[in-house]
């Protein structure tokens, strides 16, 4: 595993950082959204009802996708913290800023995902 110096400047850090952070809110969101359907559903007897299958579905998806997400922003907002963002964890080489920019959040390479 060889490992290289992270050379992602102060802006772009910080541009990833306010990235990050909004990925956390908007996944916070979802995820309060998601409880609050199936709480709903939950409470009016529907999770059982066929109909109303589909509609549990989704929210069961969007807690376990949200969760993932958020998991996964406190991740790199740590190794960030740390000095690590932006190397693969995998690999350890440099994270090109285009995928950080498109994934924050994405603690590989292209190569190693």
């Amino acid at each position: 595993m060889s490992i290289h110096t992270v050379t992602l400047t102060d802006p772009e850090l910080a541009e990833l950082r306010a990235l990050l952070r909004r990925i956390g809110e908007e996944n916070k969101a979802d995820l309060q959204r998601a409880h609050s359907t199936l709480a709903t559903l939950s409470a009016a007897g529907l999770l059982a009802d066929p109909s109303m299958r589909m509609q549990g579905t989704q929210a069961e998806y969007m807690v376990q996708d949200a969760s993932s997400i958020l998991e996964k922003v406190e991740d790199a907002l740590k190794r960030m913290a740390e000095g690590r963002y932006g190397m693969c964890t995998s690999c350890g080489n440099q994270i090109p800023f285009g995928r950080l920019r498109a994934r924050p959040y994405a603690p590989t390479c292209v190569t190693c995902s």
